[in-house]
């Protein structure tokens, strides 16, 4: 159990992919209640919404899996630049209150 790597953050080459535990306290991105915007009625940006805010001093980090995939970036027409993205998995709960 670790406390989350913020140096780590301003790699751009570093995807997170975080299991949250039920029960872990979160904050949806909305300040309205969200219903199925199937007739479009809802202004721009105030339908379905999948982010959300975690405050990470709140929360236990467990790193659980690391990985690489490779992609490839067009700089222009004749070449190219092979990046390695690094995906990190953690488990993540809520700090016990002692």
């Amino acid at each position: 159990q670790t406390s989350f790597p913020f140096s780590i953050l301003l790699h751009k080459e570093v995807m997170y992919k975080l299991n949250l535990q039920e029960g872990t306290p979160i904050l949806y991105y909305s300040n309205i209640i969200f219903y199925e915007n199937f007739n479009k009625t809802l202004p721009l940006g105030m339908n379905l919404s999948t982010q959300i805010l975690l405050d990470i001093d709140k929360l236990e980090f467990e790193l659980i899996k690391e990985s690489e995939f490779n992609i490839n970036i067009q700089k222009n027409q004749f070449d190219f630049e092979i990046k390695k993205v690094k995906v990190k998995e953690y488990n993540v709960k809520g700090k016990n209150k002692e």
